[in-house]
């Protein structure tokens, strides 16, 4: 039976569609990124690029929707059996997900914009996106590697907090034993203590 809001005890089926499609997307697009960039004289490279911006687009609204969803609805109640620093720990490092979530996204359309290279979102005629910014070509592309950097940089801070993000749920579903992992996943169940 579907639960779509959350509830006291675990995240509602809205919040673990996106935070699961959301990570799905942002570890493929890191992977795609990091190959993308290697594609010197690939006849797929330009098709490639616009999938990844396009995607990455997509990924900034579900984030935008998951914040709202997120500020607009309960969260599950802490964990007693959790100390006050691993909760609060907890959510400094989301509300740091979330920034870098944005953040990425914005860099990479600012990059794009830089650059001023035409881009229609997944290739669709009509949905044209829009330049976040307009510079003269000779500082343009300049500003473009400038941001491609930061950009880049930004997706590994990202993996790494993601790979912290994830130990520590694994730490508490098979070492504390405690509900934090089966909150968010389907199909797992709590630890029995």
């Amino acid at each position: 039976m579907a639960n779509w809001r959350n509830t006291t005890e675990r995240w509602g089926d809205i919040a673990r569609i996106l935070h699961w499609t959301i990570a799905v997307m942002i570890l493929a697009l890191i992977a795609v990124g990091a190959i993308m960039t290697d594609m010197e004289g690939s006849p797929q490279k330009y098709q490639i690029y616009m999938m990844h911006k396009s995607a990455g687009l997509l990924v900034l609204g579900l984030v935008l929707c998951r914040i709202v969803w997120r500020l607009s609805s309960r969260k599950p109640k802490a964990v007693p059996s959790i100390p006050w620093y691993m909760n609060a720990a907890a959510e400094i490092t989301h509300w740091g997900l979330y920034v870098l979530m944005l953040a990425i996204p914005l860099s990479g359309w600012l990059m794009n914009s830089y650059a001023n290279f035409p881009l229609n979102w997944f290739g669709i005629e009509g949905l044209r996106v829009p330049n976040l910014t307009t510079v003269p070509a000779e500082i343009g592309w300049e500003r473009a590697k400038e941001m491609g950097e930061i950009h880049g940089a930004l997706a590994w801070l990202l993996l790494f907090i993601v790979a912290v993000h994830a130990g520590a749920a694994l730490f508490h579903h098979f070492v504390r034993k405690d509900p934090i992992l089966a909150r968010m996943t389907p199909f797992i169940r709590e630890p029995k203590a």
